[in-house]
């Protein structure tokens, strides 16, 4: 029978401790081929599914954003215009109070488009009012089965 550290370390490296190697994606598999698997043989019957509560630190690794996420900064103008579209966004204000329509999100400030910022702004905004929307890939899986993820606060140094 394998460790983990022996699971964690298969792609050949083999530091003194396993957080200089693990990844998001090896935690994610672990997740899926390792705990979830495990934890239904030992606990779920055909009478009783038992509820889950998972706490993790704040290792990088834990927090493993999958492809739906978005990080309006880094997005580019076309990006934001479709996820603004796809969010519902008819309209958009900007700080001149000039309301642009989605028709126009694509195009640049000159050509009645809204500046970069603004859609950032709006972006931004909305995924704050929307917390469902960006949730790290521990945090989708453990919330398909119905389990609860805690988050420890950060470290401080």
């Amino acid at each position: 029978m394998s460790s983990l550290f022996d699971e964690v370390c298969a792609d050949g490296s083999t530091p003194a401790d396993y957080h200089d190697t693990i990844t998001g994606e090896k935690f994610i598999a672990w997740i899926q081929n390792r705990l979830l698997p495990t934890f239904k043989a030992l606990f779920h019957t055909k009478r009783k599914k038992p509820r889950m509560i998972l706490v993790l630190d704040n290792a990088k690794y834990h927090h493993h954003r999958g492809l739906e996420w978005y990080t309006p900064s880094k997005m580019n103008r076309g990006q934001l215009a479709d996820f603004l579209r796809q969010s519902g966004f008819k309209s958009i204000t900007d700080k001149n109070d000039r309301v642009i329509p989605a028709s126009k999100f694509s195009a640049d400030a000159g050509n009645g488009g809204p500046t970069l910022a603004a859609m950032r702004e709006v972006a931004s905004s909305y995924l704050k009012s929307h917390p469902d929307i960006n949730t790290t890939v521990p945090h989708q899986l453990l919330s398909a089965m119905n389990y609860s993820l805690i988050y420890t606060p950060p470290y401080e140094s």
